[in-house]
């Protein structure tokens, strides 16, 4: 429902100027102005004290916090422990340490000994199944592709049971 227009010309002017002249803080209400000015007056000269006094606090608060702080942290620290460097191992040692059983190794495990690779382990593996288990480990010198220096750098490596 919309306010007819003779309603905001009657009462709305005569408002809005009864509020722009009339209605300033010190001349409605001339102690409230009074007691406003005051506590400005006042608010600006007791701060600068107080706040150096609280600036001054707060700054050796954190200092405090920041010294309980480091005492907590060397205090609950668990030491470092001298640590000698770990040397990896290097793989032609471990290798030495594999043993390869000549008649029961699969091809993988064929390939473990030195200039034995994939081709020459599956003629381990064909010979084996075409003439039987090997006797001894120098019989492997009878397979196409083996020497006997291969067969003898595998000394310790291989074996035959």
């Amino acid at each position: 429902m919309a306010l007819p227009w003779r309603f905001c010309t009657v009462w709305c002017v005569p408002l809005k100027n009864l509020c722009k002249n009339y209605a300033k803080p010190s001349v409605i209400f001339p102690q409230r102005a009074f007691f406003l000015a005051k506590n400005q007056v006042e608010w600006e000269k007791k701060p600068t004290q107080n706040k150096k006094r609280r600036e001054e606090q707060f700054l050796l608060l954190c200092l405090a916090a920041a010294g309980v702080c480091a005492v907590l942290a060397f205090r609950f620290a668990v030491p470092l422990q001298a640590q000698t460097p770990q040397t990896l191992p290097d793989t032609k040692e471990l290798a030495a340490y594999t043993q390869v059983e000549l008649n029961t190794a699969d091809a993988d495990a064929l390939c473990t000994l030195p200039g034995v690779g994939p081709r020459n382990a599956q003629a381990i593996l064909d010979y084996r199944a075409q003439y039987g288990p090997f006797a001894q480990v120098e019989d492997a010198a009878q397979v196409p592709g083996i020497t006997q220096a291969m067969v003898d750098s595998w000394a310790g490596q291989a074996y035959v049971r």
